[in-house]
């Protein structure tokens, strides 16, 4: 993995993040190869947020156009959205362990 990008959706209420939610359901996703997994994950603190995951094979910078661009196209109608990336730093040691 080289790559976490992240999509922040803080919806304007409980309907507009269901509705979100159902977009989100239907993007296509066939030809993201460089795609590794998408993780959905909602906020303890506030209920009307949600974060769309990408783990990506290569650098984000790399990429243009990825499924992120249509992921936010398609969720801004239902809230604010804020995009940002994540790299592993070099020479760091992690646990590779799936905690669920």
């Amino acid at each position: 993995m080289k790559s976490i990008e992240m999509i922040k959706v803080r919806s304007f209420s409980d309907l507009e993040k269901q509705k979100a939610l159902e977009i989100f359901s239907t993007i296509s996703i066939k030809n993201e190869t460089q795609l590794l997994k998408i993780r959905v994950l909602q906020g303890q603190d506030m209920a009307m947020d949600f974060i769309v995951c990408l783990y990506w094979q290569e650098s984000v910078r790399k990429k243009q156009h990825t499924i992120s661009d249509r992921l936010i196209a398609a969720l801004k109608n239902y809230g604010w959205i804020s995009r940002s990336v994540w790299e592993p730093l070099s020479g760091m040691t992690v646990l590779n362990k799936e905690i669920n």
